[in-house]
């Protein structure tokens, strides 16, 4: 770090401001992938270092793990597959648990770039209705894909998936709760491809051993790596990965050519894509 002009952070690693301090010569950092949440904004604006995302980049691999996600849970293949390694052939036992995505309501909380290809991809289920929620209007998004903005009560309400895609901040910490839980449907699935800390976990484990919900899929924990002893994984009714929905293969290209193309452009003195940039460069210094 102390001899590194700009630093490209993956994974889970993130600058806090001892790590800044580290680093005289740092110029620019940039993250290969979008959360941000593991930073010290204030110690990177205070040594006036520029911070930049790979936005959109990850969009494809994550939205297809929702899709997945919502497929396993509607229809139990993570306990088909169990009872037939243990010599049961299930087959009318998990029928009243199963559903499918055929004209249901799906709610997508943040319409973002993985939000949209989220509601996009799951068209070609012939839902019912696609609702989302963003604190932002997604105008164009409701034109072409038909997507219909609702708050966030009224669209835990009515879906039947409700699919979350939004940064971990001050205002999404914890977003669903107990009392967001508590407002969906008995027979609706969770399914949370974002961060971990914008989902109680507490109160996710509590409504899925109730059966206040049918089921959940998260790829994301509030502490990362979680621990074998989660109680998430006593029960059946939920699937998990290990914060991989956007790590593939065919998919790691994409990601380096975003990260140095950002990098180049930053030393030529030339403008990053606008939704990538998260601290732009020349801050003036904050007290």
């Amino acid at each position: 770090m102390k001899e590194a002009d700009f630093v490209i952070a993956c994974g889970a690693w993130g600058m806090d401001a001892e790590m800044v301090k580290a680093a005289p010569k740092l110029k620019f950092v940039q993250k290969w992938g979008v959360g941000v949440d593991k930073f010290d904004f204030a110690a990177l604006r205070a040594a006036g270092i520029p911070l930049a995302i790979t936005a959109g980049a990850n969009s494809t691999p994550v939205a297809e793990h929702t899709l997945g996600f919502m497929i396993a849970a509607a229809k139990r293949f993570i306990v088909a597959d169990a009872a037939i390694r243990a010599g049961k052939f299930l087959k009318t036992e998990l029928q009243m648990s199963s559903t499918q995505l055929y004209q249901k309501v799906i709610g997508i909380v943040g319409l973002g770039n993985i939000g949209k290809k989220v509601a996009k991809k799951v068209l070609g289920f012939e839902p019912k209705e696609v609702l989302y929620r963003d604190i932002v209007p997604q105008e164009k998004a409701e034109k072409e894909l038909g997507v219909r903005p609702v708050s966030l009560d009224e669209l835990l309400q009515w879906s039947d998936f409700v699919t979350l895609h939004v940064p971990l901040n001050e205002a999404t910490r914890k977003m669903i709760g107990a009392r967001e839980i508590g407002l969906m449907k008995q027979t609706a699935i969770l399914i949370n491809t974002c961060r971990g800390g914008v989902v109680e976990e507490k109160a996710l484990y509590e409504a899925l051993r109730d059966r206040r919900i049918r089921g959940a899929a998260t790829d994301v924990f509030e502490k990362e790596p979680t621990t074998a002893d989660n109680p998430l994984f006593t029960l059946d009714n939920i699937i998990v990965t290990s914060h991989l929905a956007h790590s593939t293969i065919d998919n790691i290209p994409n990601m380096a050519q975003h990260c140095f193309r950002n990098i180049v452009r930053f030393a030529e003195g030339k403008p990053l894509p606008e939704a990538d940039v998260i601290i732009p460069a020349a801050t003036p210094i904050t007290a």
